[in-house]
């Protein structure tokens, strides 16, 4: 699988994690930076798995009632199949 497409996928995952809470959810997200780390070739099916925890949402609402414009990280796993680990990727917004 091309590369660019797992950048895509990483990249879509990270939005979709941070705009499924609900105070979140209107924020327009510009991805200023990502960074990707390829581990080996995508065959088959891939997985992009990001999560925002609630520790993160903290950090996130402190920063943004400071500087609207707070930047903040989310990480994302693309994984294979098997679940063997394809790249990581961090999406800074």
């Amino acid at each position: 699988m091309h590369a660019g497409v797992l950048f895509t996928a990483a990249e879509a995952a990270a939005g979709l994690a941070v705009t499924q809470h609900r105070d979140l959810a209107a924020l327009t997200l510009l991805a200023t930076r990502v960074t990707i780390d390829y581990q080996r070739p995508a065959r088959g099916d891939v997985q992009a798995l990001a999560a925002v925890t609630e520790e993160d949402l903290r950090a996130i609402r402190e920063g943004m009632a400071h500087d609207p414009r707070h930047d903040f990280e989310v990480t994302v796993d693309l994984t294979s199949e098997g679940g063997g680990l394809l790249a990581q990727c961090v999406c800074t917004f």
